[in-house]
């Protein structure tokens, strides 16, 4: 529990899509970003901060090997 908000990862052999929603914290981008980089499949981050700090972090994984789509649109 980060300041009162609960962030919940689930990982599971069935899965094909993960979606990960996030408040439009710095710590919790980062992580997210993270945590969806080690996944064999893709994953949805809303909420992600538009920072210089996670914009970094976006280049660096891609540097890596990670592939990031951006979509403007909410979904829904």
């Amino acid at each position: 529990c980060i300041s009162g908000r609960v962030v919940r990862f689930f990982v599971s052999a069935s899965i094909t899509t993960h979606q990960i929603a996030i408040p439009g914290d710095k710590s919790l981008s980062h992580r997210a970003l993270l945590f969806s980089s080690l996944l064999k499949t893709p994953s949805t981050i809303q909420g992600l901060l538009n920072s210089a700090d996670v914009k970094a972090t976006l280049r660096c994984l891609s540097q890596l090997g990670t592939g990031f789509e951006q979509s403007d649109q909410a979904d829904g």
